[in-house]
């Protein structure tokens, strides 16, 4: 039964319509004189008018009309709560019904990023040429790098970049280096070369993301090493996430290049001898060099 039936069929409904229009009483009087339940008398006055003498003004309206007037005049919230000193919630609920056009602040311009970018780009090539600068003039002249500092940087670099033994491995891993920098890759191989323990083959693989030329970065770590194309393995390609915001793109991005050696137990065996005894000589008070022999570093 609706609402509509019940109010045509109770008597009461009627005269609390009445009470209503002709005498003007709030709702709580008509519930003093006709004992109902607050939801019935709503429902029976459906369509009537509150008394003015109930509309009682709120502290707030002339401030949620000036604030609604600001957005009108395209003020952003924070310009509103400045301005009026009422909280951003209470802004919100006020004026969130009301579009406005965005103002276009002058730093959004694309003249004014445009002008951003070349700034950005100054300063780039400036502190490229600073970095170029100071690689030519060196803080300290080296002597010629013999076999004994290839085998020290070299084992040092790749504990820092290589593959390493797990404490739940049972044997060592293969021997594995991989880095983005041509040179790192040179002096790993240099170690390689020098080092007096019997390893297997190479085994070089390119590792990059699939948005990047592969033939490209092939060519690139070829000229580099001085290898041929051929002696690449098949590519890892790192799959493109357009949530990531990467740096390393464009023109000079080639990837990394990973080597890995065959048979290489005894070899990374041997770095971590180097490594740990090279360590322990150039900690303070831990002696006063390295020197290689036999294959195995002894402490002097």
């Amino acid at each position: 039964m609706s609402c509509d039936d019940t109010a045509s069929q109770d008597p009461r409904a009627a005269e609390v319509r009445r009470l209503r229009e002709e005498e003007g009483l709030s709702l709580a009087q008509i519930r003093a004189l006709i004992p109902v339940g607050k939801d019935r008398i709503n429902d029976w006055l459906k369509g009537t008018e509150p008394p003015e003498w109930t509309k009682r003004p709120n502290a707030k309206d002339d401030q949620r009309e000036a604030a609604r007037e600001l957005r009108r005049q395209g003020k952003t919230y924070n310009e509103i709560v400045a301005e009026l000193g009422c909280s951003k919630s209470s802004v919100s609920l006020w004026v969130r019904d009301i579009e406005v056009v965005r103002k276009v602040h002058p730093s959004w311009s694309a003249d004014a990023r445009a002008k951003r970018e070349a700034g950005a780009a100054l300063r780039r090539a400036r502190k490229v040429a600073e970095r170029v600068a100071a690689r030519a003039d060196p803080v300290l002249e080296l002597l010629p790098c013999d076999d004994r500092d290839a085998l020290i940087s070299g084992a040092i670099a790749y504990w820092c970049e290589g593959r390493k033994w797990k404490e739940w491995m049972a044997t060592p891993p293969a021997v594995a280096f991989i880095n983005s920098d041509p040179a790192l890759v040179r002096l790993f191989l240099r170690f390689l070369k020098v080092a007096p323990v019997s390893f297997g083959a190479f085994r070089y693989r390119l590792h990059i993301h699939e948005n990047a030329s592969e033939a490209e970065a092939h060519a690139h770590w070829a000229r580099e090493l001085s290898i041929d194309v051929a002696d690449f393995g098949k590519t890892t390609w790192k799959r493109h996430n357009p949530k990531t915001v990467r740096k390393n793109t464009g023109a000079g991005y080639f990837g990394c290049l990973s080597v890995t050696v065959l048979r290489s137990q005894a070899l990374y065996r041997y770095i971590d001898r180097v490594v740990s005894t090279s360590l322990r000589a150039m900690a303070p008070g831990g002696g006063s060099g390295v020197t290689l022999v036999r294959g195995a570093p002894v402490a002097r």
